[in-house]
């Protein structure tokens, strides 16, 4: 599989897309990549069957020109979620933290509130981890991991 690549009129790479099927796809890397016209990087994103997906790191990542990040998200099969930090944050082109916003399995909390309290509460799961059904200890456990 090659990528698809797109260039500025001076020669230089603009972009990269991996497709497979029609759909944004790509497992050892991010499946789309765009520069500015300098050469330095402006987006990144990571896709899996045309699902953001990444789960060691953010899946959208976009940064100014002069090179600080400007912001983030960080999805699991298309759902925005993080559990050890917000799964979306913006900064200024300064570097400051403007915003971030708290996600676990696409619903988003507060940040001091533990992600397996959402999920219990979310999933109306007041019941022993043993007692729930097989699909939703094998999400857990995938989404925990």
């Amino acid at each position: 599989m090659n990528p698809i690549l797109e260039y500025y009129a001076n020669g230089q790479l603009k972009s990269e897309k991996w497709v497979v099927d029609g759909k944004s796809h790509r497992l050892d890397g991010p499946a789309y990549q765009e520069w500015y016209e300098s050469g330095k990087l402006k987006y990144e994103l990571w896709f899996v069957n045309g699902n953001r997906h990444r789960l060691d790191g953010p899946a959208y990542q976009y940064w100014y020109e002069n090179g600080h990040l400007r912001y983030e998200e960080w999805y699991v099969n298309g759902v925005c979620h993080r559990l050890n930090g917000p799964a979306r944050q913006l900064w200024h082109e300064n570097g400051k933290l403007e915003y971030e916003d708290w996600y676990f399995n696409g619903i988003g909390y507060k940040k001091n509130e533990h992600p397996f309290n959402v999920f219990r509460r979310e999933y109306n799961f007041n019941k022993a981890y043993e007692e729930w059904p097989e699909d939703m200890k094998f999400l857990f456990a995938v989404i925990y991991k």
